[in-house]
């Protein structure tokens, strides 16, 4: 693997980034989003729950207890809604660009002479490129894969710190 410098490393992500939002907008973003409300979810339940338990172990108020459960409930289900409407959009996006890419390789194919299609260097160059597009991690599809880990790494370490500090730091107002 080349050494190449962070700048550069930088300034090339970015130029795929912008590239990508030009033919596919919003699909980074679309990726991002789902993985943040994926990754918040879970801590949405534990929040609440915490709640409960806090509410049943001091006062015992039924419908402060009936209002913790409405809230998750509610707030799960607009999550999953959201979700479900977020995965249906980002894989749209991304069938329209595997699309995009193919047409890269259509509209080559059709702008050669019939004997240059024929040339194994060629077809070779081709084969190649398309292994590095779809497999080895050099073209613009690749982009959008690591932003999904990236948010849902970050949103989760950060609803961990969240959570610790109103569990064990914060002192409940009654």
């Amino acid at each position: 693997m080349s050494k190449i410098a962070l700048t550069k490393r930088v300034s090339i992500t970015m130029r795929g980034f912008s590239i990508l939002k030009q033919y596919c907008p919003g699909l980074a973003q679309g990726k991002a989003a789902y993985e943040l409300i994926n990754s918040i979810q879970p801590f949405i339940s534990v929040w609440f729950t915490a709640q409960i338990v806090n509410e049943i172990s001091s006062q015992r108020r039924f419908n402060t207890i009936l209002l913790f459960i409405l809230g998750a409930v509610l707030l799960n289900f607009i999550c999953s809604l959201l979700k479900n409407i977020l995965n249906h959009v980002c894989n749209e996006k991304e069938a329209q660009m595997w699309n995009w890419f193919e047409k890269i390789f259509s509209d080559k194919q059709m702008s050669l002479d019939f004997v240059d299609l024929e040339n194994a260097a060629i077809q070779h160059q081709r084969q190649e490129a398309q292994e590095n597009l779809y497999m080895f991690g050099n073209g613009l599809a690749q982009l959008f894969w690591g932003t999904c880990t990236n948010t849902r790494i970050y949103h989760t370490l950060s609803c961990n710190d969240n959570l610790f500090v109103s569990f064990f730091i914060w002192k409940p107002i009654y």
